[in-house]
């Protein structure tokens, strides 16, 4: 698939007859937040998004900030071996709300 056309690849009606829980891992590098936006729609309570191996700080920032109670960094996970000690350091994100 694209990551640029991602809407191609995994379209929203696909998308929309899968069951939950979800795991999604954004490891492209490519188009970090459409993906994510892409995604957005469609994941419920419990479904896990984990952006790996990429300093996404600014792309996730601009992800989160019109959501800030809808994700939580999951530090069960990011810091399981240490603080951050993970390819996803407080990238492991849980989805708490609509």
């Amino acid at each position: 698939g694209d990551s640029h056309r991602i809407e191609q690849t995994l379209s929203s009606e696909f998308l929309a007859d899968q069951p939950h829980p979800w795991l999604i891992v954004e490891d492209a590098h490519q188009n970090i937040g459409g993906v994510l936006a892409h995604f957005d729609r469609h994941v419920q309570p419990g479904d896990y998004v984990i952006i790996e191996d990429v300093d996404a700080e600014a792309a996730l920032g601009r992800f989160l900030l019109p959501r800030p109670n809808r994700y939580k960094v999951d530090t069960r996970y990011t810091d399981y071996f240490g603080h951050n000690a993970t390819c996803a350091p407080d990238q492991i994100l849980c989805c708490v709300g609509e």
